[in-house]
């Protein structure tokens, strides 16, 4: 796979997929669907692992059920992935996850 020119790493182990280019390295956890780190020139991109967030800032119409949402967790809903696999298409490298 060609990025900018150049071609992307992609190893895999337990945990994560880590992509390695010459100036960038992500790492996708396999287990959260999400990214846990990402480096761009040595320099962080992320204060902490990305995270699923479905709470939004209640509107006039609903700010009345926020008290609703909070007792049903949706301040706390995570990811679960059961399969993970990268596949090269396009000049690209795809994470599927289900």
């Amino acid at each position: 796979v060609n990025f900018a020119g150049k071609d992307i790493l992609v190893e895999q182990d337990e945990k994560y997929i880590t992509l390695i280019g010459e100036k960038f390295e992500y790492k996708f956890n396999k287990f959260t669907g999400c990214f846990d780190q990402m480096t761009v020139n040595k320099a962080d991109m992320l204060l902490e692992p990305m995270k699923l967030n479905i709470m939004r800032a209640p509107t006039d119409h609903d700010v009345n059920d926020k008290a609703g949402w909070i007792d049903q967790k949706y301040h706390e809903v995570v990811n679960r992935v059961y399969t993970c696999s990268t596949e090269k298409a396009y000049g690209c490298i795809i994470i599927n996850c289900k």
